[in-house]
């Protein structure tokens, strides 16, 4: 039978150079030196590349995005404008509209006549200002009829309520619950929780003290942007008593610092490796969304390409003032018919008997 050989197991780079004694059972010192010195370098690469991509994030936000928005508003503010007004003409001509169908299905109207009352209140709003507003809750005013899907929300929201009602009353029971059966054990864990707490502050105060000295702007007024950044997160991390943030900003700020021989302890670099990682990658998703902005590097484009985009543009907006001024002539349409009166419905008029006989019935000629 072939036997599988076995895999031998990676050795971890960082511990290839410390040497193990296997013959001694007492707890052995190992050197974090290297590993630190290991991690420090790592994080200083991940730091460069996130300033390189911040860098170009910024270029693209202070120079190409406005610079882009300057030029388009040169070659086209007349057509931006008008688009711009025609749009304005169309939203509030479908809002009027809007009103109008609103106000025939509440008073039962014809359009015409909600036209004429959705004007009349429009040119005089004080004598409407005691009528209740329309609410789509409340039932028409000509009829007792409900609608399926009204009745369906209406249920909805009693089942919501209910449920609301149902949860509230069960988590007022488990506190209840939960206060009487652990009044006797309140005693104990907060004599512990008063022992754990008071190194952590201590700690975390230590540490805030260290870095304000370094941080705040009384005594450091050239602040770099990296540096206010740093200042505000290391306030949000004092005020929340997270200690392990507060721990991870100072070991990035001793690194991007130079200042290495400030003891983090290797978790803490570990730690800021991995958030520094986080951050790169945010960066590059951000960076790879940038760059298919129609802006991106737009200081460096040739005439050749301004002019093959200007003429692309000029098609979209031509396209674009087409479909306003389609659906503005549509809607102008809609309106003229609304502003006509309807004609009255005519009466059926009474016809005389017809003295034709009806196919199957039989004439006896009497």
């Amino acid at each position: 039978m072939r036997k599988t050989p076995i895999k031998q197991k990676k050795t971890n780079p960082m511990l290839k150079n410390i040497k193990i004694n296997t013959t001694t059972k007492s707890l052995v010192l190992i050197d974090q030196k290297p590993i630190r010195k290991s991690y420090i370098k790592d994080c200083q690469k991940v730091i460069k590349k996130i300033d390189s991509l911040k860098l170009q994030i910024q270029h693209f936000e202070k120079a190409d995005k406005p610079a882009y928005g300057n030029w388009i508003n040169t070659q086209f503010g007349d057509e931006i404008l008008y688009i711009r007004q025609k749009n304005q003409e169309l939203e509030e001509k479908q809002l009027l509209l809007e009103e109008i169908e609103e106000e025939a299905h509440y008073y039962n109207l014809n359009l015409h006549q909600a036209y004429l009352r959705v004007q009349h209140k429009r040119e005089h709003p004080e004598e409407y200002q005691d009528e209740e507003p329309y609410s789509e809750d409340e039932e028409p005013k000509f009829g007792d009829y409900e609608d399926f899907d009204d009745a369906k929300e209406d249920d909805d929201e009693l089942e919501k309520e209910f449920r609301e009602f149902m949860n509230d009353f069960f988590d007022a029971e488990d506190a209840k619950f939960g206060k009487d059966f652990f009044e006797d054990m309140d005693g104990i864990f907060n004599l512990r929780k008063k022992k754990e707490k008071e190194p952590v502050d201590n700690r975390l105060k230590d540490r805030y003290r260290y870095i304000v000295q370094k941080l705040h702007p009384d005594s450091n007024q050239n602040q770099s942007d990296f540096e206010k950044e740093l200042w505000f997160e290391i306030q949000e991390a004092y005020q929340l008593r997270d200690l392990e943030k507060m721990d991870m900003l100072i070991a990035l700020y001793n690194i991007r610092k130079g200042e290495t021989e400030k003891e983090s302890s290797v978790f803490e670099l570990k730690y800021t490796l991995n958030i520094l990682n986080k951050s790169q990658n945010y960066l590059k998703k951000m960076l790879t969304q940038v760059k298919k902005d129609p802006s991106w590097n737009f200081l460096t484009f040739s005439q050749k390409k301004l002019q093959d985009i200007k003429k692309k543009l000029k098609t979209e907006f031509r396209e674009y003032t087409e479909v306003i001024e389609f659906e503005l002539m549509r809607i102008n349409s809609i309106f003229e018919e609304i502003k006509k009166e309807p004609k009255p419905k005519q009466r059926r008029s009474k016809t005389t008997k017809s003295n034709i006989p009806i196919k199957g019935q039989l004439d006896f000629g009497f």
